[in-house]
């Protein structure tokens, strides 16, 4: 491993301006450190200063610089590969049009090598046309007339020559602007890119938004200088949300780690980010002048003195919203409203409802770059659990009923330091077929687990959760029963331990034999057996997720009595929804629809399972 910044503690702070940062632990990819705060809270000043002890590496971790000090996780002993960019989207402007017979100059510490990003750039692509040429990538960047003799391979102005599609960097150009992306010789001595639509029109460099030319600067210098530091100012100037994210992904596979400071909520609220800071001001007790004199005597100083500052570290959703409140004014407020309702309503056709009931299939993690809503509930209860460090022996979680893996993979998207502890898996899946293609999903993803090949194997203690994930709604009660018994063994012992049930109501779609559970159905029959709860809420889509949090109040649990609550529990819910049958009219949406297929398919489910039809799995 590189070495890289472990905290940075800020001059006249103490304790309070002290960042302690996130930053690799493995080599599967960066951390991000998002830094916000008001205006003139310091945050340009902090990676100006980074930025210029990194380039003294020689005197790092020297505790008696006034100024900004860093502690590294290993040793300096070179130059460190640290990309800038601060005061600097004015070269945006020109990593579009290249002049070939420009050289290649290195440029001042605080403006990132564009032009041998573009020269770069061009010749991997001067390559994919032209492929038997024999000179090295320095001696293109070195060699003005090398340059200026090779352009004349190429046909002037109205030939336009496709970009290779198998560079990275082109692929992410051309899924943010929707074309493909090309080049063309505009000028005996200059390239020009463009991108060409699906409708076949070419737009010129010159042509393209801010926004388009700032994501293709970005991700042309992250691929040409692959930095083990980055620091990034105001990453949201010229992008649109879309792009951001797009930024921010691949900042994530370039990057060991990055420093990134905004003031924009999608940056804050990323799941992206592993660690967020926000910087402000304390208070000065210098008092304000009644009546200042008219005219001062002008005397530049080299480098302003820096306030006492504060930093905290958002670790949750209430503190992000705090913080980003802070950082807009009364005129905001409207914007915030706008942005934190999100429509939610998606129409579909009735008649796939009715089908989908039939064709029920266990669901694999999804392709997202962060996890799904369920699974960053089971991330905040561990991170609750165990603390912003986490334990040196990591998180054991019993899985009962884990399907493909899809929990442990959407868990695994999260770093080390967005989840705060590494996850000992303990898996059971009752299919035997589903349980030979776990098998094979979690080594394929390289996930450390033990699967369970018989239910007499589950382990009667030592794990700290014990997980229902979207299982109880689709088993029996001798089955309910069962499963909350082994959870309830699994965990005993183990200080904090906890069953961890999330599910759905209503569920997205109805399912043969299956039992839809609002949420305080479930919370009422686990205090009733023998168990403390608190549960958490989300949207998803029209329905309702949850997550509840069960600790055991006793040292025995009964399984007849667990069965016993749940039939009673059965029948309130027979109940409850034969009571709206009753007051059920007119039918005018596809959620009304929905609602009344799940409830009938659960009427449906308890019959069969009270005429022995829904049996127990062998």
């Amino acid at each position: 491993m590189g070495a890289y910044i472990k905290s940075i503690t800020l001059p006249k702070s103490g304790q309070s301006g002290v960042l302690y940062t996130a930053y690799p632990v493995t080599e599967n990819g960066g951390v991000i450190n998002v830094i916000c705060g008001p205006n003139n809270c310091g945050k340009t000043y902090l990676l100006r200063r980074l930025r210029f002890c990194l380039a003294n590496f020689n005197n790092l971790g020297d505790d008696s610089s006034p100024d900004v000090r860093i502690e590294m996780t290993n040793s300096v002993d070179k130059p460190l590969k640290v990309l800038y960019f601060g005061k600097s989207w004015q070269d945006k402007e020109r990593v579009g049009i290249i002049p070939i017979e420009k050289t290649a100059l290195k440029l001042p510490g605080d403006r990132p090598p564009y032009r041998h990003a573009t020269l770069s750039f061009l010749l991997k692509h001067f390559l994919y046309h032209f492929p038997d040429c024999s000179f090295s990538e320095d001696e293109w960047l070195s060699d003005v007339e090398l340059r200026i003799n090779f352009l004349k391979y190429l046909d002037l102005e109205y030939t336009l020559y496709k970009c290779s599609e198998s560079n990275q960097t082109v692929q992410r150009i051309e899924s943010l602007l929707g074309g493909h992306l090309y080049f063309r010789k505009a000028s005996k001595s200059s390239i020009e890119i463009a991108i060409v639509t699906p409708q076949k029109l070419a737009v010129p460099f010159p042509e393209w938004s801010d926004g388009q030319k700032a994501a293709f600067y970005l991700l042309l210098m992250l691929e040409y200088s692959k930095p083990s530091i980055l620091l990034l100012d105001e990453i949201e100037n010229h992008l649109h949300p879309l792009y951001m994210t797009s930024i921010l992904h691949c900042i994530k596979e370039s990057a060991g780690q990055s420093f990134i400071a905004t003031h924009h909520p999608h940056v804050i609220f990323t799941e992206l980010a592993d660690r967020v800071f926000y910087l402000e001001v304390l208070p000065s007790q210098i008092k304000r002048e009644d009546s200042p004199e008219k005219t001062l005597k002008y005397i530049k100083v080299d480098r302003q003195a820096a306030p006492k500052r504060r930093v905290t570290t958002l670790t949750d959703g209430f503190q992000k919203i705090s913080a980003t409140y802070k950082l807009f004014d009364l005129q905001d407020r409207q914007l915030l409203k706008q942005c934190s309702n999100i429509a939610k309503h998606i129409e579909t056709e009735f008649y796939k409802a009715l089908l989908d009931i039939f064709t029920t299939e266990v669901l694999p993690a999804s392709k997202k770059a962060i996890p799904d809503r369920q699974t960053q509930q089971l991330a905040q209860v561990i991170r609750k659990m165990t603390g912003t460090h986490g334990k040196a022996e990591g998180v054991k979680i019993l899985d009962l009923g884990a399907g493909l893996g899809r929990i442990a993979k959407e868990l695994s998207k999260l770093s080390i330091w967005q989840l705060a502890n590494s996850i000992q898996w303990v898996c059971w899946e009752p299919n035997a077929k589903l349980r030979c293609d776990l098998e094979m999903i979690l080594r394929n993803e390289q996930i450390s687990a033990k699967i369970i090949q018989s239910y007499d194997e589950l382990p009667k203690s030592g794990c700290h959760i014990a997980l229902l994930a979207n299982v109880l709604h689709e088993v029996t009660p001798e089955e309910f029963a069962s499963l909350i018994m082994s959870a309830f063994r699994a965990i005993s012992g183990v200080d904090n331990s906890k069953i961890i049930i999330l599910e759905i109501y209503p569920l997205l779609r109805a399912e043969k034999y299956a039992i839809a559970y609002p949420c305080s159905y479930l919370t009422r029959l686990l205090n009733g057996i023998g168990f403390y709860c608190r549960s958490d809420t989300f949207s998803i889509n029209d329905a309702q997720g949850y997550c509840i949090e069960a600790k055991p109040s006793c040292n025995n649990l009964n399984e007849n009595i667990i069965q016993y609550n749940l039939l009673q529990i059965w029948e309130d819910l027979e109940k409850e929804i034969c009571s709206s049958y009753a007051c059920q009219e007119e039918i005018n949406s596809y959620v009304e629809y929905r609602r009344m297929i799940l409830e009938l398919t659960t009427l449906a489910s308890i019959a069969a399972w009270r005429k022995g039809i829904w049996k127990r799995l062998a």
